[in-house]
């Protein structure tokens, strides 16, 4: 299995329960023993952006030095957070942490990966990976290729397509990670070739940082046989408490929201 998730947006403010019982359940202390059993088998962790929690939608056109102080310490303190979340989870497995649109990196794309320096303690470990956005690796031989939400929220921002999947479908069919990049998603200029487009068809295609946990399962043309494709929506963990597992094997995907109980 691998596990993705997006959107922790870690801040001292924020309400920590969730993130917590997520490394509980990973670790084998929450949940019955069949979800136990399934978390066990998790190979490999992918956070999908926005990580920690930002000030952007907050700022006004004029700032105090006052408030300028208490953000950047407010930014510390959620990398902070970020770093002590992350350290828990690589003592045990590997983890993917993918940059995101508020995250404090390079803010075209592709986005470099978080700077090692950012996390003293979990980077010791050598199972924090630190990777670009877009992303996309093999996992026990699977391919497994994302965004952190930027390229399907500027198309249904530019055009009369408005559903997350529909839009992560079309992507697919049109072999782009970023079509509408560079008229309108700034993206870093390339000259011989373009780093957005689909040389290899994934098995497992995903977006972070959406409304809503969205799923299905496509069958594609590759090599005159038929390629089954898992797409994935993933909502901010933040607002909804929830990620997805995947099985390797069988490419079934399910909801996991973590509360009072694992479900």
């Amino acid at each position: 299995y691998i596990v993705l998730l997006s959107g922790p947006a870690l801040a001292s403010n924020a309400d920590l329960l969730s993130v917590q019982l997520l490394v509980d359940w990973l670790s084998g202390f929450l949940g019955e023993p069949q979800d136990q059993e399934r978390a066990s088998r998790v190979v490999r962790v992918m956070l999908a952006g926005n990580s920690v929690r930002s000030d952007e939608e907050k700022k006004e056109d004029k700032v105090s030095k006052t408030t300028a102080v208490e953000s950047s310490s407010s930014s510390l303190s959620a990398v902070q957070l970020l770093d002590e979340f992350l350290l828990q989870l690589v003592q045990f497995i590997d983890v993917d942490v993918m940059p995101g649109e508020f995250d404090p990196t390079n803010h075209t794309l592709p986005q470099q990966p978080l700077h090692y320096c950012m996390f003293p303690k979990a980077s010791r470990y050598e199972s924090l990976h630190g990777v670009p956005n877009p992303y996309s690796c093999l996992v026990n031989g699977r391919r497994v290729t994302g965004t952190a939400g930027q390229p399907v929220a500027d198309i249904a921002r530019y055009s009369q397509l408005s559903d997350p999947l529909e839009i992560l479908q079309q992507t697919l069919e049109w072999g782009h990670l970023a079509p509408t990049s560079p008229d309108t998603l700034p993206c870093y200029p390339f000259y011989e070739r373009d780093p957005f487009i689909l040389d290899a068809r994934p098995d497992i295609y995903f977006t972070g940082n959406q409304q809503a946990f969205q799923t299905s399962l496509v069958e594609t043309p590759k090599g005159g046989k038929s390629h089954r494709v898992r797409l994935v929506c993933l909502p901010s963990f933040a607002e909804t408490s929830t990620c997805a597992i995947i099985n390797l094997s069988t490419l079934d995907c399910q909801p996991v929201t973590l509360g009072a109980a694992v479900k």
